[in-house]
């Protein structure tokens, strides 16, 4: 065996598998721009901002949906790669309990 089959497999996310990571990090960037923005603003933009962050929580969830069902389904389509696609998805799944919080936060 050679030194380099004695290695472990690095985790590498390229191509499709990276497309939830980046859509996490662009929906939690958004996502916590608006709710920052909330705290900064006028009370007179405030309204605005509400209005803006529901229609972000909705165009959001339907992005992120589409992207979490369609790397389900690569994941049975390209068996070789499911670990790591599974993986990646799963981290789009963090920013769930961040929006909870978000909402919770803003409502009290």
């Amino acid at each position: 065996m050679s030194e380099t089959d004695q290695q472990p497999q690095q985790f590498k996310t390229t191509g499709i598998t990276s497309v939830p990571v980046w859509t996490a990090l662009i929906s939690f960037t958004i996502g916590t721009f608006l709710f920052l923005l909330q705290f900064v603003v006028a009370s007179s933009v405030k309204d605005n901002i509400w209005i803006i962050g529901l229609f972000y929580i909705i165009i959001a969830f339907i992005i992120n949906l589409v992207v979490l069902l369609a790397m389900i389904i690569m994941s049975f389509v390209r068996k070789e790669q499911q670990k790591e696609i599974l993986i990646n998805t799963s981290i789009q799944l963090i920013n769930i309990p961040i929006a909870i919080l978000y909402l919770y936060i803003l409502f009290k």
